[in-house]
């Protein structure tokens, strides 16, 4: 009885695996940019989150393409950081700051006939502030607009990762 119960699990795992690579499924890394070998950043200005971009492409193994061609080319538009007051506690010292972080951006895909489209990422963190203690206030806003810059770095790659999806799908 053991040997045919092991014969028979075994068998229907085998097809149930056939069957799965038979209908288009693979299996996907956690790393959305592990189809490229170099991508290009295009950004005349911004040196602030450009170099953030590059320190996490970086840390993804992947070449800054300069002197051959990238698989795909991140052109940065514009960056702008705004900081609105939310709410404001005079007697108490406390200030919430909205802090917000707008990328424009456009992705070329190497091979791809599309023109790049623009887009926009933003993002948008609270922060509660005591007036009386500038020191701390100004770390925690530097510690803010990083986390901010770092979401939006985020974003982008996964916004890289889909465009390049959405260019191979189109192919087939």
């Amino acid at each position: 009885m053991r040997s045919i119960s092991s014969v028979l699990v075994a068998t229907t795992v085998g097809i149930l695996l056939f069957l799965l690579s038979g209908c288009g499924y693979t299996l996907r890394t956690d790393d959305p940019l592990s189809q490229f070998e170099k991508i290009a950043i295009a950004a005349e200005k911004h040196p602030r989150f450009t170099s953030a971009l590059n320190r996490r492409l970086k840390r993804e193994g992947l070449a800054l393409g300069q002197n051959t061609t990238p698989e795909a080319v991140v052109h940065i538009d514009e960056v702008s950081y705004g900081m609105n007051a939310s709410l404001v506690a005079p007697k108490g010292g406390l200030i919430e700051y909205e802090r917000t972080v707008t990328l424009d951006y456009r992705i070329e895909i190497h091979g791809s006939t599309e023109a790049a489209t623009p887009q926009t990422i933003e993002r948008t963190q609270s922060l509660r502030v005591n007036s009386d203690k500038l020191l701390s206030t100004s770390a925690q806003e530097r510690t803010v607009q990083k986390e901010l810059v770092e979401a939006v770095v985020d974003d982008l790659i996964q916004a890289i990762a889909a465009a390049t999806s959405t260019t191979k799908d189109e192919e087939l």
